[in-house]
């Protein structure tokens, strides 16, 4: 009995890791997960075609709440008609909800277009059955013709479509054209 204890012992201590630690169970919305996954892929798809790619360093899955916790998540948004990649979101952790159909991303988001327009904010919804990205957090945008802020917005994956709420900031211009620059001389 006595060697049973230090045993025991050492496998408690063995059972600290730092790694990265699953959800606490402590209310019927963040249940104990099912399955813990490393270096996470799936792909979402819409009547057959590809709509993005959620990928997340770790996700603890639990089946009976139909959710993945995502830590380290990066979604990948394409294009519907040529496959191109249109954006990409980077957040700290994230939430899938298979029966919503919606990917929560919490904690520095950083969303790029491939017009080098990037958006900033702490959270962010992606709601696949209306193909619409929204928060209700402030935000910025900054591109090379904009610096846009705001306490709330809507847009589509590939931010060709915006509505901002309480927007603040800028268009910039482009440099003015000397008088006679481009008319083939001096006038």
């Amino acid at each position: 009995m006595r060697c049973a204890i230090p045993g025991l012992f050492l496998l408690l201590a063995a059972c600290t890791s730092s790694g990265i630690a699953p959800p606490n169970a402590t209310s019927a919305d963040s249940l104990a997960p099912d399955q813990t996954m490393t270096a996470m892929k799936t792909y979402l798809v819409r009547n057959g075609i590809r709509t993005s790619l959620v990928e997340a360093d770790t996700a603890f899955v639990n089946q009976q709440s139909h959710t993945a916790d995502l830590v380290g998540l990066r979604i990948t948004f394409f294009d519907s008609t040529s496959g191109r990649t249109i954006s990409v979101v980077t957040s700290q952790t994230g939430k899938y909800d298979l029966e919503k159909q919606s990917l929560d991303a919490r904690g520095n988001v950083v969303a790029t277009t491939t017009e080098n327009k990037i958006l900033k904010t702490e959270h962010l919804v992606y709601d696949k059955v209306q193909d619409r990205i929204h928060s209700d957090t402030a935000f910025t945008v900054t591109g090379s013709t904009e610096n846009i802020s705001g306490t709330a917005f809507e847009a589509d994956p590939g931010f060709k479509s915006v509505l901002v709420l309480n927007p603040r900031g800028r268009e910039k211009r482009a440099p003015a054209r000397r008088p006679g620059a481009g008319r083939g001389g001096n006038q």
